[in-house]
């Protein structure tokens, strides 16, 4: 059992776990000039728990284990076994691995990515960007206005990916921002003024209460509008849509 810091080389590239090459380089900047206070490479180690200030752990083994971001603005990559990531304070990026993970961003404004496996994703508090890539994931993004992705990743500046799954994304409160990807989803916006994309499948998609921006795009689409919505929702590329009240709720286009 170990956790040891990692050597970066000069070139700032670190091998991950699932093979995949990272430059520290071009990771996003901390805030106030801050670098990551320690680079440590987690093995066989059952919980372990960061420092105040920003970190960058990276499980590097088989082991299943929950890693504990504390304070400060944190990167934190699972392994090939199902993980727990939790940020908890700081603006934190929080990464999957090959297992089905679960992964809590805390209080403030943090970027979640799902990876492989079937993962829960839930931002909390602030400005979240969730990302469920490969599986079927769930994504919840609670507080804040969040952006949701099921099918691929976004804003995470690990490049772009292509992935499938049928996904539950559901936005919680505030103004969210939430896209299906492929595969055949569910897109609950919830409370606030959302935008709701479908993409690719099969999918459902209900706005919830707000002023709401529903789009089914390719496949056979269901838009449900609810009752109990009280305000306005405008749909397109829609082949079905389901209105529970004629006379009840809100106004819909």
């Amino acid at each position: 059992m170990s956790i040891r810091e990692i050597p970066v080389p000069v070139t700032g590239e670190i091998v991950l776990p699932n093979g995949e090459v990272l430059n520290i380089n071009e990771l996003p900047s901390l805030d106030n000039g801050e670098t990551y206070g320690s680079i440590l490479e987690v093995r066989g180690v059952e919980d372990a728990v960061a420092t105040a200030t920003p970190d960058f752990l990276i499980s590097a083994d088989d082991f299943p284990k929950s890693i504990y971001g504390l304070g400060g603005n944190d990167l934190i990559i699972a392994g090939i076994q199902s993980a727990f990531l939790y940020g908890n304070e700081g603006q934190d990026q929080l990464r999957g691995g090959f297992g089905n993970d679960v992964l809590f961003g805390g209080k403030d404004s943090d970027q979640l990515e799902g990876q492989q496996g079937d993962d829960v994703l839930y931002g909390n508090q602030g400005n979240d960007a969730l990302a469920g890539d490969a599986g079927n994931d769930i994504l919840l993004g609670g507080e804040g206005d969040d952006g949701l992705r099921g099918g691929y990743l976004v804003d995470l500046d690990f490049g772009e990916i292509d992935q499938d799954g049928d996904d539950f994304l559901s936005g919680g409160g505030g103004g969210d921002d939430m896209a299906g990807g492929q595969g055949n989803d569910f897109l609950s916006g919830d409370s606030g003024n959302d935008v709701l994309d479908g993409e690719q499948g099969n999918d459902t998609l209900d706005g919830g209460d707000g002023f709401d921006n529903l789009t089914g795009r390719s496949g056979t689409d269901l838009m449900v509008l609810s009752p109990n919505n009280e305000g306005f929702d405008r749909i397109s590329n829609a082949r079905r849509w389901l209105r529970f009240d004629r006379f009840a709720g809100g106004f819909d286009l």
